[in-house]
């Protein structure tokens, strides 16, 4: 189970890979489109906020199962969308942040660690 340094660090690991992408093939504005990435990487967590009393079962709806399922569905519609209104290439690289968060989450290194709840 990742803590928070890690999942900002794979975020700044996914946002480099997709900004070296997207600047040699100059697609996008790569550095708008890279902070939506990482917003959406953070945003489980501000959603879903940990504190000291509920240290060890913060992950409600928004690190679930359920709502990963939602997202995929969300990314392909967004995906499709955005080659009719660009705008909604913030709304597809925000849900792939999103998506880095949670698969780091649902990583069990040990039979310990919790995942993702259902």
């Amino acid at each position: 189970m990742p803590n928070r340094n890690v999942h900002i660090g794979i975020a700044f690991i996914i946002f480099i890979i997709y900004a070296i992408f997207v600047y040699f093939f100059s697609l996008l504005d790569y550095l708008s489109y890279g902070y939506t990435l990482f917003f959406g990487a953070v945003l489980p967590d501000i959603l879903d906020p940990w504190i000291e009393e509920n240290r060890y079962n913060h992950r409600g709806y928004w690190h679930s199962k359920r709502f990963l399922k939602k997202l995929y569905w969300a990314l392909l519609i967004s995906f499709i969308l955005a080659f009719i209104f660009d705008w909604i290439f913030y709304i597809s690289f925000t849900i792939i942040g999103y998506l880095s968060h949670l698969w780091l989450d649902s990583y069990k290194p040990t039979p310990w660690s919790k995942g993702l709840p259902p």
